[in-house]
């Protein structure tokens, strides 16, 4: 069949709708096909503070033809919705609708999950990589919680670059609001441009000591998330770290496909087009740093490019002590520049042991 102007290329594969008289049969039919996936559904959820790998994590679960990793669909803030209900005193017959509250919920999370499966019917573990803090999404034994933890000082370069390419104020801290103006204003579509105007956020005291303090709140409510017997999430979440991924990425993505009951065998290699290799513009490799891209660069250790002296104390007063405990720094000597050092003037006659 040739292209013309009356079999316009997008139509040729359209599919026509069947006629109205079989709908009767077909609509009940449909239902029950969707309830059936429904109920097949494994659902997961992909957690971790924002630029620490989540897309990552998502676009590694979809090299395997049974899973399905997509979109962000941000349920935690209907989560606590519920919670509210369930807590609040007022609603009176509370405890006695908590089972039928949480049924419908985990119902509407698997529709929602199913709805984005459209482009994989096969897949049957489905998932969903909002940003979101790690919180008992679903009171099912079954459900599964994937966790990313990244260096946050990474984490500051990279939101940074991610908050000038796109509109979040609720992002910007207060404080640095009219910085945050001039650099969005000034910046150009050149990388040394956006370099430029990030290297100006990174220098603002107010912007870096916010955006360090959030991420180390998140690293505490989500090890607090772990550590509450309550939600016996320990056994039912993956703490993967973003370093290790970049140093063994085929035995991490193992580990993954393993957690999830699939088997990894089936998975597709790695590769450039599905953005899962590491080191996105990192050097040695064919890709060039895209300042503009979702996916600039996926580097580690790209801070020291960036943080000043004086970046580096206020980045460590307030997350320096998440920092330690999360095992990226053994002690505050990152954060300490030659001008930290007392040095004691020489005494005649004295010589130093």
């Amino acid at each position: 069949m040739s292209l013309n102007a009356s079999n316009p290329p997008h139509r040729l594969n359209k599919r026509k709708p069947p006629p109205r008289w079989l709908m009767p049969v077909i609509r009940p039919y449909r239902r029950l096909v969707r309830a059936r996936k429904v109920r097949r559904a494994r659902v997961f959820f992909v957690c971790g503070h924002p630029k620490s790998g989540t897309n990552w994590i998502a676009n590694l679960i979809n090299l395997h033809p049974h899973m399905l990793c997509k979109g962000e669909l941000h349920m935690q803030h209907i989560r606590r919705a519920v919670l509210d209900l369930r807590g609040n005193p007022i609603f009176r017959p509370g405890r006695r609708m908590r089972p039928t509250i949480e049924l419908h919920f985990a119902r509407f999370v698997r529709e929602c999950m199913v709805t984005m499966n459209r482009d994989r019917p096969g897949a049957y573990v489905l998932g969903d990589h909002s940003p979101l803090p790690l919180m008992e999404m679903l009171q099912d034994p079954a459900a599964r919680y994937i966790h990313i933890t990244r260096d946050g000082r990474d984490v500051l370069v990279s939101h940074t670059y991610h908050l000038l390419r796109v509109r979040q104020r609720h992002w910007i801290p207060a404080e640095a609001r009219e910085v945050y103006r001039e650099a969005k204003a000034r910046i150009g579509a050149s990388p040394e441009s956006a370099r430029e105007q990030a290297q100006s956020l990174l220098s603002c005291e107010a912007w870096v000591r916010e955006l360090g303090s959030r991420w180390a709140e998140r690293a505490r409510i989500d090890q607090a998330a772990l550590d509450n017997p309550n939600f016996n999430l320990g056994t039912r979440t993956l703490r993967v770290r973003y370093e290790r991924l970049h140093a063994d990425i085929d035995g991490e993505r193992r580990r993954l496909y393993e957690f999830l009951g699939v088997d990894p065998g089936l998975a597709m290699p790695v590769s450039a087009q599905t953005r899962t290799l590491p080191g996105l513009g990192a050097p040695g490799t064919d890709r060039a740093e895209n300042p503009r891209s979702l996916y600039r660069k996926g580097a580690m250790g790209d801070w020291k490019n960036y943080l000043s002296d004086k970046a580096r104390r206020w980045y460590h007063a307030a997350a320096g002590q998440e920092l330690i405990r999360l095992g990226y720094e053994p002690d505050d000597s990152w954060a300490r520049t030659q001008t930290d050092v007392v040095v004691r003037p020489a005494v005649p006659g004295v010589t130093a042991a």
